[in-house]
């Protein structure tokens, strides 16, 4: 059977959302730690901006996964700190 052709596939989906540069990557990273979203949402889409990084080098690379680690740790804390985490 085939898919219904008027609805994307998911990784059709994920491809559009995704940012493809580093300046797209910082504004999300941006906006992330300006929005105040729930905390497991806020490290799904760090997790999807870290897979965006992988292979990529040089120094904005290397500074935009230090931002996405310091934000992923800084949500974890949040989280616990409003009794959000487990």
């Amino acid at each position: 059977m085939s898919e219904h052709p008027h609805h994307p596939t998911r990784a059709q989906a994920v491809d559009w959302e995704r940012p493809v540069d580093d300046s797209a990557i910082a504004a999300r990273l941006d906006a992330l730690a300006a929005d105040d979203i729930d905390p497991e949402e806020r490290l799904d889409t760090l997790d999807v901006l870290a897979e965006e990084l992988v292979g990529r080098t040089g120094a904005t690379a290397t500074g935009l996964k230090e931002r996405i680690r310091r934000l992923r740790e800084q949500t974890a804390q949040d989280a616990v700190g409003t009794g959000e985490g487990s």
